[in-house]
């Protein structure tokens, strides 16, 4: 069997508003057959937006997070322009991050995110079918593992991506975490994962998040 050996053959460094954008252009080879991958760019961040991006860093650097939730448009349809408009709200009102609740945005936005410096908190949605435990049969449980195993898959990448919330108002059940954690592990997820944006703890300890309100009427 052929080896394909990744080749990285040029990096071009720029800088974005004092954020250090960094370019790299990507190569594989098998053989004498050499192809050019394509280009993509990476945003070295901290929680404030600034700086190399590492995970102790953002914990660290906590208080300097201010962000709030973001929703897509009420029918699912991603648009680029509404996309970069929302985005840039985000900017002016000084904020720094955002919050996805179950629907995920496509690429162009979490790449928009990146060149930005706006951190994502993307999960799964609360008070759906995600939530509903204790009615699932073996093929539900399927699809979660296979959903998480691919959005973990699409979203390493993204530096703007800091976290992920495997619940949402609730933490899953010991079975489903174990699950969860388990794929996390297996897929060599890089950023911190967390059980529930509020503070009932699981099997693995408190969420470190509050989320008990009180919130306006």
């Amino acid at each position: 069997m052929a080896e394909c050996a990744p080749d990285l053959v040029g990096t071009i460094s720029a800088a974005e508003e004092g954020r250090p954008l960094v370019s790299h252009q990507l190569a594989a080879a098998v053989g004498e057959d050499r192809r050019t991958a394509g280009q993509t760019c990476a945003l070295l961040l901290t929680a404030t937006g600034r700086g190399a991006r590492d995970p102790e860093t953002v914990r660290q650097h906590a208080e300097n997070d201010r962000g709030a939730g973001y929703s897509m448009d009420l029918l699912l349809r991603s648009s680029p322009e509404r996309q970069e408009a929302q985005l840039n709200y985000v900017r002016d009102l000084n904020l720094n991050s955002v919050r996805l609740e179950g629907k995920l945005e496509d690429e162009h936005f979490f790449e928009l995110c990146d060149q930005l410096g706006i951190l994502v908190m993307p999960g799964w949605c609360c008070c759906d079918q995600w939530e509903k435990w204790g009615k699932w049969d073996a093929e539900d449980e399927w699809i979660a593992a296979e959903s998480l195993r691919d959005q973990i898959r699409r979203l390493e990448r993204h530096p703007s991506v800091f976290t992920w919330l495997y619940g949402s108002d609730n933490p899953p059940p010991p079975k489903v975490e174990k699950m969860y954690l388990q794929i996390i592990e297996e897929c060599d997820w890089p950023n911190p994962s967390v059980s529930s944006a509020t503070a009932k703890p699981t099997t693995v300890g408190p969420s470190g998040v509050k989320m008990t309100g009180p919130y306006p009427g």
